[in-house]
């Protein structure tokens, strides 16, 4: 079997309720030629007359799914920290003199009808 990335495993094992590779619970209890199908996909929908009772995963498909899984929300995570950063970016700039005073003036400027107004006790 040709090797398959993780986005065509996550893909498929996403896929897999309804269709793909199936295996009746009678197959079980005849034979075990279903472990070559199993060995060969990966994962199996496993079915009782027709109706799906589960998901059967090799070992090594549900490992190397479930580190993938934990690649991707950690790329999420960086993302969103890297986000968080960008957004926040003009807030930690620091400044300094004249810059700084300059910047402390028009903050007062803008919101001097609300200084005002506490100053003078509500009124």
């Amino acid at each position: 079997m040709p090797p398959t990335t993780m986005e065509e495993k996550a893909s498929r094992f996403c896929g897999m309720a309804g269709i793909g590779q199936r295996i009746g619970m009678s197959e079980f209890a005849r034979g075990k030629t279903w472990r070559a199908d199993l060995a060969q996909a990966g994962c199996v929908e496993v079915t009782d007359r027709s109706d799906t009772v589960g998901l059967l995963l090799a070992p090594d498909y549900a490992k190397e799914l479930s580190d993938y899984i934990r690649q991707l929300e950690s790329e999420l995570e960086q993302s969103h920290i890297e986000m968080l950063f960008e957004l926040r970016k003009s807030y930690s700039e620091p400044t300094s003199g004249a810059d700084l005073e300059r910047a402390a003036l028009a903050e007062f400027d803008a919101k001097e009808d609300k200084i005002r107004e506490f100053l003078d006790g509500g009124k």
